[in-house]
């Protein structure tokens, strides 16, 4: 008994069940269905030798696992054939399911592992009760996976305790970032199936709970080389409400790399460009620590620039694409991003920022509490949208862009008003702006008091901090809800 043929008992028992539910597509070991907007995908996965003798069973045993994935968004990223049809792996699926045996019919106890001894002997029970569960259970499940409104019911509460657990959203707690993705896409086929104002601002409202969880999650993506691809995907899912999409009622100043949802940067298509190779790191020392040196930064390392006033860090990073970025991105060498960002040391967590040879605060880009990487006007490259190249020849609209960031965001006023817009809204002007917590975290509340603070709002500063202790208790996880009192009793502190 091998691997192989275990192929051939799939393609000639398995896919002909299948291929009488209105499946079309075949590959070894996968099943496709194409039903509207939803791709049904069955998967056989499975076990390579490590993951075997983990699991106990033999490599040739199986696991059925099923998947739908809904169309939109990111349909772009998943792979195609040469009709155009969507073939998304079972991993890429946004609802998720693994199939598991009714009883140990084949003596493995674990139920989500159908075993093939080496013998072959449990072939035969194992093969039955796979066909049995796929002319059952999964087309049960399919149907229900497949029904938009009861989908856009089950997952419309933002909590558990509004809705329960829904476990079967792709990697997704109910109300997070990827949570919100799905649901997003959901009301959009909704919304293009009978537009109307109502359903065109229950996609806005969903792409806001995204838009804050992306402007709060910047620490946990790999800056500017991921968190573009977040930017793409909300651009995408706005340009789809077409006349339906609000416009912002906050004015914002332009800022050189700001790069606002609906500029150039954004767009869906965008041809790279092919330049020369640089093979040196960008030469910051010389190509561009002089120009903000004039601007009062005054403490430099080859990747950092750091101007100290007060309590607050601004900070200037460079950030060279590594050779995996690159490879990944189809990036040239020499290529890099620029990111800019204000930290203030009352909100200081200890061992969470860098520090200099005197145990100052000089913290990274993704240390601050508000940041933003830059663009350049122009894009240069389709997987790259916040990467400059060649920084002799760039450095002009790099410092250019740097001056009006912390010149938008100096005045405390600016930023204590911005942090109230809606939150779309925000994100529609500065898609790539950062916050070290989400709208409601207690992060976001300590961010307010200390710009409060520094506008002397002695009450104002009283009355963020209680919001900042009532979060910690209601929206921060358990097992840290001690370390962020014990913070917060901190910040408290330095800012009275």
């Amino acid at each position: 008994m091998d691997s192989s043929a275990i192929n051939k008992l799939i393609r000639a028992e398995i896919w002909p069940l299948l291929r009488q539910q209105g499946f079309t597509k075949f590959e070894a070991r996968t099943a496709f269905q194409y039903a509207g907007p939803f791709v049904n995908v069955v998967n056989f996965q499975s076990f390579n030798e490590h993951l075997a003798s983990g699991v106990g069973c033999t490599t040739y045993s199986l696991a059925l696992n099923l998947g739908v994935f809904v169309s939109g968004g990111r349909s772009p990223l998943i792979k195609r054939d040469r009709q155009g049809r969507l073939l998304p792996r079972e991993y890429e699926c946004d609802f998720r399911r693994a199939i598991e045996k009714r009883s140990s019919i084949d003596g493995f106890s674990r139920p989500d592992v159908f075993y093939i001894d080496p013998d072959g002997n449990t072939v035969g029970p194992c093969f039955r009760e796979i066909a049995h569960l796929l002319t059952t259970e999964a087309p049960q499940w399919f149907a229900c996976h497949n029904d938009l409104s009861r989908l856009i019911e089950a997952m419309t509460p933002q909590t558990d305790a509004e809705g329960g657990p829904f476990p079967e959203v792709r990697f997704a707690g109910r109300g997070s970032y990827a949570w919100n993705g799905v649901l997003a896409r959901l009301l959009l086929l909704r919304h293009e199936t009978a537009a109307n104002e109502e359903t065109a601002r229950d996609v806005v409202r969903v792409v806001g709970f995204m838009a804050s969880a992306a402007q709060g999650f910047g620490c946990g993506w790999d800056g500017p080389f991921d968190e573009d691809r977040h930017a793409l995907w909300i651009r995408n899912l706005w340009d789809r409400l077409g006349g339906f999409a609000p416009t912002p009622q906050h004015p914002a100043t332009p800022i050189m790399g700001g790069a606002p949802l609906p500029s150039p940067t954004w767009a869906p298509a965008c041809a790279s460009e092919t330049v020369v190779a640089v093979p040196n790191k960008p030469d910051c020392r010389r190509d561009l620590w002089p120009h903000l040196r004039a601007m009062g930064f005054h403490e430099f390392t080859d990747r950092l620039a750091h101007r100290v006033a007060g309590d607050r860090v601004d900070v200037v990073e460079v950030r060279p694409t590594d050779r995996a970025v690159q490879r990944a991105r189809g990036l040239p060498s020499g290529s890099f991003a620029v990111g800019v960002g204000i930290f203030w040391s009352q909100l200081r967590r200890e061992g969470l920022y860098r520090k200099n040879r005197d145990g100052e605060p000089r913290p990274l880009v993704r240390e601050c509490a508000i940041s933003n990487w830059l663009a350049p006007a122009k894009p240069r490259w389709e997987r790259g949208r916040a990467c400059f190249h060649a920084l002799e020849t760039s450095a002009g609209e790099i410092v250019t862009g740097v001056e009006d960031w912390l010149s938008a965001f100096h005045a405390a006023e600016v930023i204590l008003s911005l942090l109230e817009w809606p939150e779309w809204e925000l994100f529609w002007h500065f898609p790539l702006l950062r916050l070290a917590g989400s709208r409601g975290t207690a992060h976001h509340f300590a961010i307010q008091a200390a710009v409060a603070a520094e506008m002397g709002q002695a009450a104002e500063v009283w009355r963020l901090l209680e919001s900042a202790r009532r979060a910690v208790e209601t929206n921060t996880p358990e097992h840290v809800r001690g370390q962020f009192r014990s913070w917060i009793e901190e910040v408290s502190a330095r800012l009275h």
